[in-house]
């Protein structure tokens, strides 16, 4: 559902609850605090990317008393475990209403709002990724951006009757190392030698 931001990508997640957009600039998101009540904006992207919008964005909030958390999710790997557990950790504690947003607010906009569909609505997996991450808010799911997709896959096929919260800090951490970091050949511990049996045995004097 849209909700009236000209080329923001705007939708609701959850009625008078949740919304997601990608990056509006300061009137448009003044009007859209304004206008649906916001108290925290969830900022994706990277702190450190070559724009102004970050600072721009942090003090607006400030202005406006909207609360404003930096979680700075890659739109091309899986998320590190410690991120999405606070991304959990902030559907968890609120405030609402909640805005969420990337850059585009197609991919890791989308991650975001399943995990929430996941975690506080209950969702069945298959309806999340229906409704919040697919063509209908702008991700493709080809090339990079298919590590959003992968985190997802990685539940469906991991979580053993888990729920996405649990599987999240029990399961995820080791999977996560053992794909995005694995032991370099270094670090690796080398198998035990065996001893050739047709070698001699060395004399003993």
């Amino acid at each position: 559902m849209h909700v009236g931001v000209c080329n923001g990508n705007l939708h609701v997640v959850a009625a008078d609850r949740v919304y997601r957009s990608a990056q509006l600039s300061p009137d448009e998101l003044h009007t859209f605090v304004a206008e649906h009540g916001i108290r925290r904006a969830l900022y994706l992207r990277k702190a450190s990317d070559p724009t102004p919008e970050y600072a721009a964005e942090q003090a607006l909030c400030a202005e406006v008393d909207v609360e404003f958390v930096g979680l700075p999710f890659s739109p091309t790997r899986l998320p590190e475990p410690e991120l999405l557990v606070e991304l959990i950790a902030c559907f968890r504690r609120g405030p609402y209403p909640l805005l969420i947003h990337c850059e585009h607010g197609a991919d890791r906009t989308g991650l975001a709002s399943v995990v929430y569909g996941l975690v506080v609505e209950s969702k069945e997996l298959d309806r999340a990724l229906r409704d919040d991450l697919s063509w209908r808010t702008g991700h493709a799911g080809l090339g990079r951006e298919r590590a959003m997709d992968r985190l997802f896959e990685l539940f469906r096929d991991t979580r053993g009757g888990r729920d996405f919260e649990t599987w999240a800090r029990e399961v995820y951490p080791e999977l996560h190392q053992e794909l995005v970091h694995p032991p370099r050949p270094s670090e690796r511990i080398a198998p035990a030698r065996k001893r050739d049996p047709i070698a001699p045995a060395s004399d003993p004097r």
